[in-house]
């Protein structure tokens, strides 16, 4: 399965923040979305990049996906730095709320169009 998972320190097992897949539907499509939520007092050491780097890899070697994604509101900076880390393209859709950018990377061994 899939879902947001504990993100954890390996030296002490602090619990961080959370990470994972899950489904989001852009555009009338449903799409394999990577997620991260880190603590404010963690924030700015990779940990967010890491996971999802890490979700991202899973999504298309265990899950089979052809297109994963971000969704992120262009107002948050720190998220929109990891997004444009983990993920090779972007671009604007509208979402429920507005505009909102969609960070996303095909599959290399497959295609897809977001």
């Amino acid at each position: 399965g899939f879902g947001l998972f504990a993100v954890e320190l390996l030296d002490s097992g602090l619990f961080v923040g959370d990470a994972g897949v899950t489904l989001q539907t852009v555009e009338d499509q449903r799409i394999h979305e990577v997620g991260w939520h880190i603590h404010p007092d963690h924030r700015n050491r990779g940990y967010a990049s890491e996971a999802g780097a890490a979700s991202l890899e899973y999504a298309f070697s265990s899950l089979g996906a052809q297109l994963v994604g971000s969704i992120v509101d262009s107002r948050n900076d720190a998220s929109r730095k990891v997004a444009a880390r983990v993920h090779a393209e972007s671009r604007w859709f509208k979402g429920k709320s507005g505009q909102m950018l969609l960070y996303y990377t095909l599959n290399r061994a497959g295609s897809s169009d977001a």
